[in-house]
């Protein structure tokens, strides 16, 4: 019954998100790319060391030299483990099944200044794992939504010549378009314990999204199209007490950008707060990308967490239209269950800190 109730909340969830009043267009380019998670590429639906989880992102952006933009991103995923539990000579054990299937949602809200870059979007991420030696994973990702355009044709017209007209636009059948987006993911040596951070040691994936949208959209670079999303991720153990993750990725549409990021995590774990953790990174558009965050939970073995991260976006360059925005801000938060599995014992030499 827990089961079918967390699907129950989430399908709810994602059907009150996608009707929030007016809404905003332009992909966004999230500077905290794992918190992102599905928008980023929807095989990451489900790779969770939990069962379920919620979370959003909040993006505020200044484009060229006054326009404002405004970002909601909610996801979220429930992942169905077909595992079945054995019993011989007198004992019950767990058979671990290597497939699982995660059902997620997506929902983007954006809202701006100016009427070309504003859209909404919702999505239903339903994504395939197998899990190969019960160490490394494969997820491909199927996810079907609805986008949401303005109305620009009916907005828009070129009023600085002589004899305005209605700028012309590649046909727009309805209001809401049918969108889908693809993905794959590769995980390679799941950890015991140092979950939290990342799944498996290292990730590598690719998306392509809005392949439905392809042919219906205005003319315009601030709206989107076909998408590609590459991404990579690497958790290293420096020692003990820290250890880090360096990401790459690279996303076009219509033009490419690059993102490196390096985030630096203290692993101690106290009472009720872990994961204190700055980064910085770097846009190819021309933003250096500071960032920092931590988790609070519960005292218990078995707890609820919510993590929370910032990053600022610093134009270090002059700033075309090309390049999106020149400054910024995002603030995310991650809710899950917690499962302490870090050692509490005086008498251990490595209480406190996560292992891998």
């Amino acid at each position: 019954m827990r089961r079918f109730r967390s699907v129950y909340i989430i399908t709810i969830l994602l059907v009150q998100l996608f009707f929030i009043s007016e809404t905003d267009a332009q992909p966004a380019f999230y500077s905290q790319p794992l918190a992102s998670g599905e928008a980023m590429n929807p095989a990451l639906a489900g790779v969770s060391a939990h069962k379920y989880y919620l979370g959003g992102i909040y993006q505020n952006r200044q484009t060229y030299d006054t326009t404002n933009v405004s970002t909601w991103l909610f996801r979220g995923a429930y992942r169905i483990d077909f595992d079945y539990v054995k019993s011989g000579y007198g004992q019950k054990y767990v058979d671990e099944s290597p497939f699982s299937l995660a059902i997620g949602f997506l929902t983007e809200t954006r809202r701006s200044d100016s009427n070309m870059l504003q859209y909404r979007s919702a999505y239903l991420p339903i994504a395939i794992h197998y899990k190969i030696a019960r160490k490394h994973l494969i997820s491909v990702s199927f996810a079907p939504g609805l986008f949401q355009y303005p109305n620009l044709a009916e907005s828009m017209s070129v009023s600085y010549i002589p004899n305005p007209q209605p700028i012309t636009y590649r046909a727009m059948r309805s209001k809401y378009q049918f969108d889908y987006g693809i993905g794959i993911l590769v995980g390679l040596n799941k950890m015991e314990c140092w979950t939290d951070d990342q799944l498996y040691k290292f990730m590598i994936g690719a998306s392509y999204w809005h392949n439905g949208l392809s042919d219906t959209i205005p003319m315009s670079k601030n709206m989107p199209t076909g998408t590609i999303n590459v991404h990579a991720s690497y958790l290293w153990e420096i020692n003990e007490q820290w250890g880090a993750i360096p990401l790459v990725q690279v996303q076009h549409q219509q033009e490419t950008v690059f993102l490196g990021e390096f985030t630096l995590m203290y692993r101690r774990h106290w009472a009720f707060f872990d994961r204190a953790r700055v980064g910085v990174g770097y846009r190819s558009a021309g933003q250096i990308i500071p960032s920092a965050g931590f988790r609070i939970f519960g005292g218990k073995k078995r707890s609820f967490g919510a993590d929370l991260a910032f990053s600022y976006d610093i134009s270090i360059k002059d700033q075309k239209e090309s390049v999106w925005h020149k400054k910024g801000f995002e603030i995310s938060l991650l809710l899950s269950p917690v499962l302490q599995c870090w050692s509490n014992s005086p008498c251990s030499n490595h209480r406190y800190f996560a292992k891998l």
